[in-house]
């Protein structure tokens, strides 16, 4: 089972920020175990998701974050507390793009992944 967790976020209608809170992280961890390890389609799909949203925040919007990637972890923590509101839109529109994802993955292989939105 992947376990995918959202710290400080909330999403309705598309992703939004918890009110009050300095920084949101994004977690995605465990395996799938959908197929044997190097064909399992569910971990590929929600790896290439998760470390492009990384390489995205990074290369794209350059919004620093903190991040560790590891056999079976990846976690990204951002600070959103000096962002503009345009940076913060912009980072809205890539993990919107991300949970679009997630979510179908979801839909489609129910038993594969679990989705939580936590606050701290």
């Amino acid at each position: 089972m992947v376990t995918i967790s959202f710290n400080n976020l909330i999403y309705e209608k598309g992703i939004e920020f918890e009110e009050n809170k300095k920084k949101i992280s994004i977690a995605v961890e465990g395996h799938s175990l959908f197929d044997k390890k190097g064909k399992d389609i569910v971990c590929a799909a929600i790896s290439v998701l998760s470390q492009t949203m990384i390489l995205t925040i990074s290369g794209i919007l350059h919004i620093t974050q903190n991040y560790i990637i590891r056999e079976g972890y990846l976690k990204t923590e951002i600070d959103i507390s000096d962002l503009n509101r345009e940076r913060k839109n912009n980072l809205k529109i890539i993990l919107d793009f991300f949970c679009i994802g997630i979510f179908e993955i979801a839909k489609n292989y129910p038993d594969a992944v679990d989705i939580f939105f936590e606050n701290e």
